[in-house]
């Protein structure tokens, strides 16, 4: 049995959530053992019910990003601890840069969502949205990176010279039966 943790900010109803659903869905219970650290409190647009129903073992820090740098890597250790997965996968911004700070010895992998460097600089200017872009991407430095398209690959090849295997995005087709 294959252990896999994932780490996300939250479970809010939200693309990387959606992969992340989409993936334990089709995944074998009787060869993968599930579970999913969570950083931020949950929202009411939160799917962690359906993870769970789903048999998926949450573990949450239940935090805003204040408290957060403060016992974030405290609990994420101490669940890695209880739990002992195979693999650890982040799927956010904040895990990719927390990977490197935790105690973990084994396969870490990260899924690229997004080209973070436009979205950081809308959200908080130029200046501060280049240096969290630069620390974003210095975090990548100790996972298996995976893009979720062949563009957004080829976009950090050429940008930032860094390799990454990419899984084409899809929809769950059984939604639209």
């Amino acid at each position: 049995m294959i252990k896999l943790c994932f780490l996300i900010a939250s479970l809010d109803n939200q693309g990387p959530v959606k992969v992340i659903y989409n993936i334990v869905k089709y995944l074998n219970p009787n060869e993968f053992k599930i579970s999913i650290i969570t950083l931020n409190k949950e929202k009411k647009t939160s799917i962690k019910d359906d993870f769970e129903k789903l048999g998926i073992k949450i573990y949450q820090c239940n935090s805003s990003n204040i408290q957060g740098i403060f016992i974030w890597k405290t609990k994420i250790n101490k669940f890695l601890k209880e739990i002992e997965p195979d693999i650890l996968h982040g799927h956010c911004m904040k895990s990719s840069i927390l990977m490197n700070f935790i105690n973990y010895k084994k396969i870490k992998v990260f899924t690229v969502h997004e080209y973070g460097e436009e979205t950081l600089k809308s959200r908080f200017g130029e200046k501060i949205g280049y240096i969290l872009n630069q620390i974003y991407i210095s975090s990548y430095k100790n996972c298996k990176l995976i893009a979720c398209s062949k563009t957004l690959a080829l976009r950090f090849k050429d940008k930032f010279n860094l390799n990454m295997d990419y899984i084409q995005n899809g929809v769950d087709y059984s939604y639209f039966k």
